[in-house]
């Protein structure tokens, strides 16, 4: 059997001339290796940011941190959720949302999973969709399902945010 070092890059890991940046360092061994490059053109870190930056999303939401939330966003970000037919647009509104959602179901935990991150077909780097499942569990009970509809842009800091999101629910 061929062993794998997970302290060196794998060529399995590396199928493409293209280059991370960053050496592959061991703490990254537990996430998508930094030097995957995905079928659509994205790097496995950047895939690897944006799911964090969905995680924290609804971890914020079930603390009632709006501003943990907002910051997932960008400044002229919109949510909308179309079972209330609720719309936030901004940092302030957004951050309300949070607080609200938190208020409605403050025993709640959400789970965000399969995310499905998409490269922007016209071929902006800084620009891609998401699809991803969400569960809302109270005390082990599944009390609501629904999908995820984002689209995500790198800011000048290099950081993924949420430009748009849409809160689909398919189960309650």
């Amino acid at each position: 059997s061929r062993r794998v070092r997970l302290d060196q890059p794998s060529a399995v890991w590396n199928q493409s001339p293209q280059h991370h940046p960053r050496p592959f360092a061991p703490s990254h061994l537990f996430c998508i290796p930094p030097l995957v490059w995905q079928a659509n053109n994205m790097l496995g870190t950047d895939i690897a940011e944006i799911q964090n930056t969905l995680n924290r999303v609804m971890l914020a939401m079930d603390s009632g941190d709006g501003n943990a939330f907002a910051a997932c966003f960008h400044a002229d970000a919109v949510c909308s959720v179309r079972i209330s037919s609720a719309r936030a647009e901004g940092t302030a509104a957004l951050a309300g949302l949070c607080r609200a959602i938190h208020e409605k179901f403050p025993h709640c935990r959400h789970w965000e999973g399969n995310v499905c991150v998409t490269a922007n077909p016209e071929g902006d780097q800084n620009l891609c969709t998401n699809e991803s499942y969400w569960k809302a569990l109270n005390g082990g009970e599944c009390v609501s399902t629904g999908l995820h509809r984002d689209i995500l842009r790198r800011g000048a800091d290099g950081a993924w945010k949420i430009a748009e999101r849409t809160i689909l629910h398919t189960g309650t």
